[in-house]
């Protein structure tokens, strides 16, 4: 008969070896999957970043086109090919604030009315390309027509995708050229493409924070035979993930990302370090729990069961076990009734102690509930004016710093009006706070009614000046907004008897507009907001001025 002492022995021996085998098994066949799966779910989305930028260049493009087609100056221009409208918009600098460098305007018999290849590259002169490659465009252009469907809605009259010229993709879009208001014939077309060359691939590399490539252009039907997200593993310290690039019927071209495998590689080190720590530590518990088990329990019960089968040998029941302990060995038998009776004690003071802590609590989610939305109703409160009802300034600041960085790693233009009403002491001289309070209600609720999208902001920027933060509206349409809402605020018609310009009261506005950079701050366009006001102040008031461009 085997002793406790070698069946403890071989059960810590075995409970050590099933761990640690138990440990490794997870790691070859769980962990380093979990990870292989990670890292390939990290490869999906890096990759997805990438296409979805140059989604987005693509709608950026598509919408430039759009705003510039159906513009009545623009239908002017295609109709008697005005000298004016040249000198007034089509200079390189535009279109290199667009991102764009490939131009056409065509009539409808696909004779050029203008058109410009420029050549951006930075660090280097501008280049017009335009007589290199012109012919090529225009036979592009050709192949497009036609797939701008006529009996469609003018906003789906369009045509998007990829084409090659100068032995590089271009990303483009085309639509006809129609009045503001959409009614009427077309009498041209316009196409503005951005060229994806190494310097723009650079630049979104850094703005999606991988890095990639991306093939030649090739067919629509060769990137459908092999369309699907494909990954490689070509050494430890890399992966190469590729997936095509769809976009119109030209076809696309494959974008091949290359991520670092950081999730194995430190993946792998860790658990090798737990794994060696493990083992150590399983040894170490291992010995110990059998010096105490040996001590503790099989000593004593050795010595037991010795004088157990002495008494039972001799048949001297009057003999004492000479036995000394006062562990649960020594008092099992005498213990056991009383230890059942102390548990059933405890059993029922806990159930009565888990009682009162459910109630507690289900009082503390309560009173966590009611503090949640308390801190809701104080945040909204700390973010908007009392007075107007407006944004505050804390409110402007943080969304001012938000769109600054969000457009500029998108490259999107930022504009804001800074406004000021005219002689407003002297109106609340006049006519008292009171009813200067409900003026700058009055201001408040005009301002509102310009700025529609869910993305613009009006806020109180402090006694009568107000700024309209207008995200992702370049400079044009930023002063368009601003005369609409001067003449808004004057069709309120608001009595001014003081007023020096009109018995109306009458609003100054500072336009200003800038594409966000890493080397300005977000105060250089209020400062420039803020001296185009100035300017207004010092003309007469009642206006708008332009500020230069950040």
């Amino acid at each position: 008969m085997k002793s406790i002492s070698s069946k403890m022995t071989v059960a810590i021996l075995v409970m050590g070896l099933t761990l640690t085998l138990a440990v490794y098994v997870l790691q070859s066949r769980l962990v380093a999957t979990e990870f292989n799966r990670l890292e390939e779910t990290q490869a999906v989305a890096n990759t997805n970043r990438v296409l979805q930028r140059f989604d987005i260049l693509l709608e950026t493009i598509d919408f430039t086109v759009y705003d510039w087609s159906a513009w009545s100056d623009t239908y002017q221009f295609a109709e008697d090919r005005n000298q004016g409208y040249i000198d007034s918009n089509l200079y390189p600098a535009t279109f290199e604030n667009y991102g764009t460098d490939v131009v056409a305007f065509v009539d409808l018999d696909l004779n050029v009315l203008w058109a410009r290849v420029f050549d951006f590259s930075p660090g280097a002169p501008q280049m017009d390309l335009t007589d290199a490659h012109l012919d090529d465009l225009l036979q592009h252009i050709a192949d497009f027509v036609p797939r701008i469907s006529p009996d469609v809605p003018m906003d789906e009259r369009y045509h998007s995708g990829l084409f090659q010229l100068n032995e590089m993709p271009v990303m483009f879009s085309m639509r006809p050229i129609v009045q503001s208001s959409s009614i009427g014939v077309a009498n041209g077309y316009l196409l503005l493409g951005t060229t994806i060359n190494p310097t723009l691939v650079e630049a979104f590399s850094w703005q999606v924070s991988v890095d990639f490539e991306i093939g030649p252009l090739v067919s629509h039907a060769a990137l459908t035979e092999n369309a699907g997200f494909l990954i490689e593993r070509p050494n430890r310290e890399l992966l190469v993930a590729s997936e095509p690039y769809l976009s119109g019927h030209e076809g696309g071209f494959i974008v091949t990302t290359y991520l670092p495998r950081d999730i194995t590689l430190s993946g792998a080190q860790t658990l090798q370090q737990v794994i060696t720590a493990f083992v150590l530590v399983c040894l170490l518990a291992a010995l110990v729990t059998w010096w105490v088990l040996r001590r503790h329990l099989v000593t004593p019960l050795q010595s037991l069961t010795s004088e157990i089968q002495q008494i039972t040998s001799t048949g001297n029941y009057a003999k004492q076990s000479t036995l000394q302990s006062n562990d649960e060995i020594g008092q099992l038998a005498g213990n056991f009734n009383n230890l059942l009776r102390t548990v059933d004690k405890k059993h029922q003071e806990l159930s009565e102690l888990n009682t009162k802590l459910n109630k507690e609590h289900a009082r503390l989610i309560s009173t966590q509930q009611e503090l949640q939305r308390a801190n809701f109703e104080l945040k909204s409160l700390s973010e908007k004016d009392a007075l107007t009802g407006l944004y505050n300034r804390l409110a402007l600041d943080r969304k001012l710093e938000w769109d600054w960085a969000i457009l500029g790693r998108a490259g999107a233009p930022l504009s804001i009006l800074l406004i000021d009403i005219d002689l407003f002491k002297q109106y609340n001289d006049h006519y008292g706070h009171q009813a200067g309070d409900d003026c700058l209600r009055r201001v408040a609720i005009a301002m509102e009614s310009v700025a529609l999208r869910d993305s613009d902001m009006v806020a109180r920027y402090g006694g009568e000046e107000f700024i309209v933060l207008l995200p992702n509206t370049a400079k044009d349409a930023a002063i368009k907004l601003a005369n609409r809402l001067l003449q808004v605020i004057k069709d309120e018609a608001i009595e001014h008897q003081h007023s020096p310009i009109e018995k109306i009261l009458t609003v100054s506005i500072g336009v200003a507009s800038a594409v966000p950079q890493k080397d300005h701050s977000v105060k250089s366009l209020v400062d420039a907001a803020d001296k185009a006001l100035y300017r207004a102040k010092e003309n007469g008031r009642g206006r708008v001025e332009n500020g230069s461009t950040v």
